[in-house]
C-alpha cells in the first residue's frame, strides 16, 4: 500500500519527505522490522521506541512515524510522518495496511477483572455449534482453524493484532471473540478494531501497580464502550452489562448503543428463572428478551453462572441461535486453568485455577465451601513486582474460607519470595488461625495454615494431607506453564507437577 494513501488514515499529521513509496508492513518493535516496513516509534511503559529509530532503519524501514524530531538525526534520507500521538496512528495505520480485517467478520470483546477467558471459551464453544468458523484472542492462546498459538500477552499490541485479524479472515474466519485488558485499553491496542458486541464481566481492585487508583483502572475498561463501541463502524451494535457489579450500572448510563442487561440479583434482561449448583456444575432455565434456553454446563458456581449469561448475551449480539447457544454450554468441559479438576486416586476434589486476586479468590473459596462435604485445603501465593496491597488481604481470604491453607511462592520475579509471603501473613495475624510446620500440617484435624517458598514442595504437602472427600485448590497460576524467579521464566506447570505427584504416591 502507497504510504500516501495510508496517511489518509490519518487526521492531524506533518509529512516530510516522499510518501509516495510502498509500506509492505507495520510494526512499533524494532527487532520485527524488515525491508518495506514502516516503523511506528511509540513511548512504552519501559521503552520509548523512538531511541530505536536508527536499529529500524538498519533493518529495512522504509519510512517512520514519530512524534517528534528530538531524537532523529538530521542525515536521515527516509519519509518521517509526526503526529501527535504515535500509539493512536498505529492502530488506524495497522487496520487499514490490512484491509480493515474487522470490518468484515462479527468481533466481540469482552472486558472486566475476572471471567474473561471463560467467556471466550463459551463464545468459542457456541459458535462451532452454530457452524461459523471461530477465533479467539485471549490470555491463553490465539486460536483459529487449526492453529493454538501460546498468548504472550492477554491482548496483543495494535499491529499485531490487525495482522492477526487478517490471517483468520484469509482463512475463512466469520466469528472473533476478544480478551480485552485494561492495559489494552489504557494503550489504544483496540484501535482500528470495529466491535460488534462488548462484554463487561465485572471489576475489583487489581493492576494497581500499573494503574493510578481504582478509579482510573475503571476508566480505562470503560473506555471499550465510550470509545470503541460508540464510535466505530459497525451498524448494528450491543454492549453485554453485568448489573449485579455497581460499576456496570455506571457503564449502563454513559453508553449510546443498545444493551442487554444481566446478573443473579436482578431480573433484567437476561436471568436465571431457576438455578442449580453443584460440585458437578450448573442446571437451569435461562430467560433471555425473547425465549429461553436450558443450560446443562459442568463449569461451577455461581461466578460460571454468571460468565455463561455474559457469553448467552454475546451469543445474541454475534447472531446465535438458542439451539447452538444451548450446545455450545453442553459441550464446553472445562476451560484451561479455571477450576480445572485433575482427576485423583485419592478420593478428593482436586482443582487448579487461574484466582490470583482477592476477588476471585474469595469466590473461588466460597463457592468450593458451599459444594464439598469435606475440607477446603488451599495453596495460593502472590505474584512480586505487582500490586502489594493485595497480599495481605488474600492471605485473610485464604484462612477464613479454608480450613488449611499453604502460602508459597507464584511468581516472585525479582522480589524475595519469603517477604513476599511474610507480606501475605500480615493479613493473617488477626485470624485466629494457628501456623504449623509440614508434619503437623498433614495429621492436623485443627484448622491451620503452613509456610512453604518451594511450590514443588508446597503442593506436595498438600497432596498428602488430603483425605476422602476434601477439596484442594491449587491457586494463582491456573495454566501458566512457567514460574518466573528473577528474569528467568523456568518451566512449571502446577497440573503436570500434581499428576506427577500424584503418581509418585500410588
Amino acid at each position: 500500500m502507497m504510504l500516501k494513501d495510508l496517511l489518509k488514515e490519518i487526521a492531524e499529521k506533518k509529512i516530510y519527505g516522499n510518501s509516495n513509496i510502498e509500506i509492505t508492513d507495520i510494526t512499533s518493535d524494532s527487532r520485527k522490522v524488515k525491508d518495506g516496513s514502516l516503523f511506528v516509534a511509540i513511548k512504552g511503559t519501559n521503552e520509548n521506541g523512538h531511541n530505536y529509530i536508527h536499529d529500524a532503519i538498519k533493518k529495512g524501514a522504509r519510512a517512520l512515524v514519530v512524534e517528534n524530531f528530538e531524537t532523529i538525526s538530521a542525515d536521515y534520507s527516509l519519509p518521517i510522518v509526526i503526529v501527535p500521538n504515535s500509539r493512536h496512528a498505529l492502530g488506524k495505520l495497522a487496520s487499514a495496511l490490512n484491509g480493515f480485517p474487522s470490518e468484515f467478520m462479527r468481533l466481540a470483546a469482552v472486558t472486566g477483572t475476572n471471567g474473561k477467558t471463560t467467556i471466550t471459551y463459551l463464545m468459542e464453544s457456541m459458535i462451532k455449534s452454530a457452524n461459523y468458523q471461530s477465533g479467539v484472542i485471549g490470555t491463553i492462546s490465539y486460536r483459529y482453524k487449526d492453529k493454538d498459538i501460546p498468548a504472550t500477552t492477554t491482548t496483543p499490541g495494535a499491529d499485531e493484532i490487525q495482522k492477526l485479524l487478517k490471517k483468520m479472515l484469509n482463512e475463512g474466519i466469520t466469528h472473533v471473540v476478544m480478551e480485552v485488558s485494561s492495559h489494552a485499553l489504557h494503550q489504544d491496542r483496540v484501535l482500528g478494531c470495529h466491535f460488534d458486541v462488548a462484554i463487561f464481566t465485572n471489576l475489583t481492585a487489581e493492576h494497581l501497580d500499573y494503574h493510578k487508583d481504582e478509579e482510573e483502572y475503571f476508566k480505562s475498561k470503560a473506555k471499550l464502550f465510550l470509545n470503541y463501541m460508540n464510535g466505530n463502524k459497525k451498524k448494528k451494535k450491543l454492549a453485554i452489562i453485568n448489573c449485579d457489579d455497581p460499576k456496570g450500572r455506571e457503564i449502563l448510563e454513559m453508553i449510546k448503543v443498545d444493551a442487554l442487561k444481566y446478573g443473579l440479583n436482578f431480573k433484567e434482561d437476561i436471568f436465571f428463572s431457576d438455578i442449580k449448583l453443584s460440585i458437578d456444575g450448573i442446571k437451569g432455565t435461562l430467560n433471555l428478551p425473547k425465549e429461553k434456553i436450558i443450560v446443562d454446563s459442568s463449569l461451577i458456581g455461581e461466578f460460571n453462572a454468571l460468565n455463561i449469561m455474559a457469553a448467552v448475551g454475546g451469543a445474541i449480539g454475534m447472531g446465535l441461535s438458542k439451539d447452538a447457544m444451548e450446545k455450545g454450554i453442553k459441550r464446553l468441559k472445562g476451560v484451561p486453568g479455571r477450576l480445572e479438576r485433575i482427576d485423583n486416586h485419592l478420593g478428593a476434589y482436586i482443582f487448579v485455577d487461574y484466582a490470583h486476586t482477592s476477588d476471585s479468590l474469595l469466590k473461588v473459596t466460597t463457592t468450593l465451601k458451599r459444594l464439598i462435604n469435606g475440607r477446603l485445603i488451599t495453596l495460593f501465593g502472590c505474584g512480586g513486582d505487582r500490586d502489594r496491597k493485595k497480599r495481605p488481604i488474600m492471605g485473610k481470604v485464604a484462612v477464613k474460607n479454608s480450613n488449611l491453607t499453604i502460602i508459597t511462592s507464584d511468581n516472585p520475579r525479582n522480589e524475595d519470595p519469603k517477604k513476599i509471603i511474610s507480606e501475605i501473613e500480615e493479613g493473617i495475624k488477626e485470624e485466629d488461625v494457628e501456623k504449623v510446620d509440614a508434619k503437623e500440617f498433614i495429621s492436623t484435624t485443627n484448622n491451620g495454615y503452613l509456610t512453604e517458598v518451594d511450590r514443588r514442595k508446597a503442593i506436595e504437602i498438600a497432596l498428602k494431607s488430603v483425605r476422602p472427600s476434601d477439596c484442594l485448590l491449587i491457586a494463582g497460576k491456573g495454566h501458566e506453564n512457567y514460574q518466573i524467579i528473577g528474569n528467568k521464566r523456568i518451566p512449571f506447570d502446577d497440573r503436570k507437577v500434581v499428576k506427577e505427584i500424584l503418581e509418585e504416591m500410588r
